[in-house]
């Protein structure tokens, strides 16, 4: 019996011939199993390759449990800053995929590059970003940005996350993130960078929205 379960976790990590889809679908029943999905509860199952594995493909363990409908928000509460952030984010982009299922979807460069938006009709390809609530010294509603250089150039949703950085509250669309700083901004939601944005109210009004910052010429640099 322990050589047989040897060999079933050996064959359940051969996982390089399985979709994202695929292996998604083998932790199904371990949800509905156990009520819960933990690092260990995968470990030890022998329907399903090991953590690694699930940390390679989908970028951890957070992300992996907002990619299949897992209620996380125990978990975002649990969260430090960056692992939360990186969640709600996760959560932010599978809104736009499930409300245009047929028109957008999910591409990733490689494994070293952020997620992105693609709209398949035309190729175009969007960058996620979510603003995390920081407030001044004195209270003053702030949010924080620090997207990846390579992504400053894309057109970019923007939603800025809520005082407790658990939820996205309002977002807007931008032609390129073309703001003051080099690396990081700090804003207010009167500053004049931000009133630059399309707005978004809602997920369903997106392709509207991204006609209209299309249509917008890139200011020179």
């Amino acid at each position: 019996m322990e050589l047989f379960e040897r060999v079933q976790q050996r064959l359940a990590d051969i996982s390089y011939r399985i979709s994202n889809e695929g292996l998604l679908a083998r932790l199904k029943p371990l949800l509905k199993k156990h009520g819960k999905l933990t690092a260990r509860i995968i470990q030890n199952s022998r329907l399903c390759p090991g953590v690694p594995t699930y940390v390679r493909r989908f970028g951890g363990l957070l992300s992996l449990y907002s990619r299949l409908g897992y209620d996380t928000s125990e978990l975002i509460a649990q969260a430090t800053s960056r692992p939360r952030g990186m969640l709600v984010r996760r959560a932010f982009l599978q809104s736009f995929i499930d409300g245009f299922p047929s028109q957008l979807q999910e591409v990733r460069a490689t494994r070293r590059f952020r997620a992105l938006l693609k709209y398949r009709k035309t190729g175009l390809l969007i960058s996620i970003i979510v603003a995390r609530y920081h407030p001044t010294q004195t209270g003053k509603p702030r949010w924080f940005i620090e997207p990846p250089k390579n992504e400053r150039r894309r057109v970019t949703i923007l939603g800025l996350m809520d005082k407790d950085n658990a939820s996205v509250t309002t977002m807007r669309v931008f032609r390129t993130m073309n703001y003051p700083n080099a690396t990081n901004l700090k804003f207010a939601q009167s500053d004049e960078w931000w009133q630059k944005g399309e707005r978004l109210k809602t997920v369903s009004e997106l392709l509207h929205i991204l006609a209209l910052v299309r249509a917008i010429p890139v200011a020179s640099s």
